[in-house]
């Protein structure tokens, strides 16, 4: 196995075999300082790779061929010299100037799936030990790989493949359209309920997750902002965004989790600053009002812009599995706009208006920029590992119909058109709040699923939609702050009227603040045993 040589810089190495009898060796990759490769069952990371701490699990013992039972107290000098008596490693391999500032610990398991343990020096799981050279900078994450086993062998560990990192010998386009075809060609009994109901398929359930599942109603997440006090840093630092992300997964084991982060996070990748005051919500430095404001928006390149997003999708993956799918969501370019001309949230959309009947070719020039960044958006948050996207046009309500048709629904369906294009299996979801007089309009883009409004009533909906649109929703939200007899009655109600077709169910809005955790939790339990209870 081929140690590189722990400074800023690393070269690309091919992967030796020194354990020929274990078959070749599998290349995953090299990019930014980072080196990942793997010889069946030896394997090693050298490089800047970013860790989350271990969830807590039942202690386990760690193994590596002659390194048997670690208590947590071994100190890494002690280590380092088992290691190099280790049959598949190479002393002369071994080298002593890690900065190795935490312990090795017991190894928590989920299964034989292995974990982190620490602050990002040290991987251990039963078969395989990954030392990681820590540098200030966090990259990405480890993927780690199926392994091979050798002759007379058995295959005691399988490991699902995620990673940020790109590997140097295949180009992006043809990794992402390998990840497509593995996801399409994946048994559907695997996949995640969330996305098998979405692909219209027969389930067992109906599933059901929560707009703004992850925020302020939690405690939990109420402690980290008291540390990190500004959404932006909690949504575009990796770390804290799948934290945040699975506080309710942890809790209440939804079938969709859903990326914390925000519809306008794209936007200075585009050009057009901005930032989410407490108190006050979103912020624009300079609306755009004119025809040359327009012409400075540029187009997004997220791996450069919002790399933190695809990264954090990629970890989610990786922890949830196949457990739930993992959600990606963007901004419509209508409501994105809103915010844009408006300079924030509005009441009244006075702003936008006066564009949208002055000078319409502005709006048109500016929505249609917008469009062809949030194709790309989407496409690389599939890409990272969402397994299905929500597409936000949160104010598209504020038109009347007829306006709706000029400035909103040409987008929507340009959006969806073009991300189907190359990504055909990818469920979207459309939603937009207090929408009951666009469902139909809303329906014209091709959605796979509707989100509804708690405005309307599902049995109204399926009525008006096509019977080959899905639903999703749509409890009102408030209904939640009531006694746990009435959240049974509203989820029992709500999963009878969505019964007949591709249902998810979910909050006709996002989860408010100030709602009991507690309720939180019995609204997930009944939805999960619903059939029970009808």
């Amino acid at each position: 196995m081929l140690f590189g040589p722990l400074t800023g810089t690393f070269a690309t190495y091919a992967c030796p075999s020194p354990i020929a009898s274990l078959g070749p060796p599998r290349w995953l990759g090299v990019e930014r300082c980072s080196i990942v490769c793997t010889c069946n069952r030896v394997c090693m990371v050298v490089g800047a790779i970013s860790c989350m701490p271990p969830p807590r699990l039942p202690r386990d013992m760690v193994h590596l061929r002659g390194i048997d039972g670690r208590d947590g107290s071994d100190s890494p000098d002690s280590i380092l010299e088992d290691l190099s008596s280790a049959p598949l490693i190479a002393p002369a391999r071994i080298r002593r100037d890690f900065p190795l500032a935490c312990r090795v610990s017991p190894v928590p398991r989920r299964g034989n799936l292995p974990y982190w343990i620490g602050r990002g020096r040290w991987y251990v799981s039963k078969d395989v030990l990954v030392l990681v050279h820590a540098f200030p900078r966090r990259i990405g994450r480890l993927r780690s790989t199926r392994l091979v086993p050798g002759p007379g062998e058995k295959q005691t560990e399988k490991r699902v493949e995620r990673s940020t990192m790109r590997s140097v010998e295949t180009p992006r386009p043809a990794r992402a359209a390998s990840l497509r075809a593995n996801a399409a060609n994946a048994p559907a009994a695997t996949a995640p309920l969330l996305l098998r109901a979405a692909r219209g398929e027969a389930v067992e359930r109906p599933p059901v997750w929560m707009m703004r599942q992850a925020g302020r109603y939690m405690k939990v997440y109420q402690e980290l902002c008291k540390k990190h006090t500004t959404f932006r840093e909690r949504s575009e630092n990796v770390d804290l965004a799948v934290e945040i992300s699975l506080q309710p997964w942890h809790a209440f084991r939804p079938d969709g989790v859903i990326l914390f982060s925000d519809i306008l996070t794209p936007l200075t990748g585009m050009n057009i600053p901005f930032d989410i005051v407490a108190g006050k919500g979103p912020v624009i430095e300079n609306p755009i009002r004119t025809m040359e404001d327009v012409k400075k928006v540029r187009t997004l390149v997220p791996e450069e812009a919002v790399p933190y997003t695809g990264a954090a999708l990629t970890t989610l993956r990786a922890e949830v599995g196949d457990q739930a799918a993992v959600l990606g969501f963007v901004g419509a370019p209508f409501t994105l706009a809103s915010y844009i001309v408006e300079g924030g949230s509005s009441k009244n959309y006075t702003k936008i208006k006066k564009m949208a009947f002055t000078e319409p070719e502005v709006l048109h020039a500016l929505l249609d920029k917008l469009a062809e960044s949030i194709i790309i958006y989407t496409r690389y948050q599939a890409d990272a590992g969402a397994q299905a996207v929500q597409l936000f046009d949160s104010w598209a309500s504020f038109l009347t119909p007829d306006d709706f048709e000029v400035f909103s629904l040409p987008y929507l369906k340009k959006i969806i058109e073009e991300v189907k294009k190359t990504h055909p299996d990818l469920p979207i979801i459309l939603y937009a709040s207090g929408s009951g007089g666009l469902l139909e309009r809303m329906a014209l883009a091709k959605p796979d699923i509707m989100s509804i409004d708690a405005s309307v009533d599902l049995l109204d909906a399926k009525k008006r939609l096509p019977e080959t649109l899905g639903l999703q929703g749509n409890m009102d939200p408030a209904a939640l702050f009531g006694s746990k007899e009435h959240i049974e009655k509203e989820v029992i109600k709500m999963a009878k009227k969505g019964a007949g077709r591709a249902h998810i169910m979910n909050l006709g809005h996002g989860v408010l603040v100030g709602t009991p955790e507690e309720n939180v939790a019995h609204y997930f339990e009944v939805a999960k045993t619903v059939n029970e209870r009808i």
